[in-house]
């Protein structure tokens, strides 16, 4: 699957949704039939580093575009959800099929600068 790197800022508690389209080794579209996401937000990339947010398709955070052929997800951060998280995050976007493979299908930085 393919990885995209970004790195990307936002301002503090304002809504967000980051679009991702997933393509599979070949670079075709995945069909994200039976899959299940999770995006993780922490302070690094360090694998001590807690976990400071998590929004999962179970909960309704990342959703499906249809028709789910186009490997296309919205992840919504809600506003208000990063209100008080200020500086560079690092942040992983898992994939997990119904045989219960996971895979990190993208990741990179988010800038959360504190609103005037």
């Amino acid at each position: 699957m393919t990885v995209k790197n970004t790195r990307d800022n936002m301002f503090a508690g304002n809504r967000r949704v980051m679009h991702f389209t997933i393509r599979d080794e070949a670079a075709a579209l995945l069909d994200l039939v039976g899959h299940t996401a999770v995006w993780k937000l922490a302070r690094n990339n360090e694998a001590k580093s807690p976990v400071v947010l998590t929004k999962t398709s179970a909960a309704g955070d990342i959703t499906f575009v249809a028709p789910t052929t186009l490997g296309e997800l919205n992840l919504v951060l809600a506003e208000g959800a990063t209100t008080t998280l200020l500086g560079i995050y690092y942040w992983e976007l898992e994939l997990t099929n119904g045989s219960g493979y996971t895979n990190v299908v993208a990741n990179g930085e988010l800038e959360i600068k504190k609103n005037l």
